[in-house]
């Protein structure tokens, strides 16, 4: 391992991530360095071939529109004898 670095180095850089991005942006950071890291292996192993793409399982395109029934008129009432 080329950098030889303990808990107490690991947790020093985490502070100072944490002082200079903040609370806020530091989990956004986190997950874009996540991202990059992991197209970065799939694109040296070659696993680039099918994005990583969640948005598609999770918004299902909408059905197709089935029109409602044709209207039909009541038929006529037709006196009956005795009404």
């Amino acid at each position: 391992m080329p950098f030889n670095l303990g808990l107490p180095e690991v947790l020093i850089v985490l502070v100072l991530a944490l002082l200079f991005l903040g609370p806020k942006r530091l989990p956004e950071a986190g997950r874009s360095l996540g991202r990059g890291i992991r197209e970065f292996k799939d694109g040296i192993s070659g696993n680039d071939d099918e994005p990583h793409t969640t948005t598609s399982s999770l918004n299902p395109p909408p059905p197709a529109y089935t029109p409602p029934p044709a209207y039909t008129p009541p038929a006529e009432h037709t006196p009956q004898p005795g009404d």
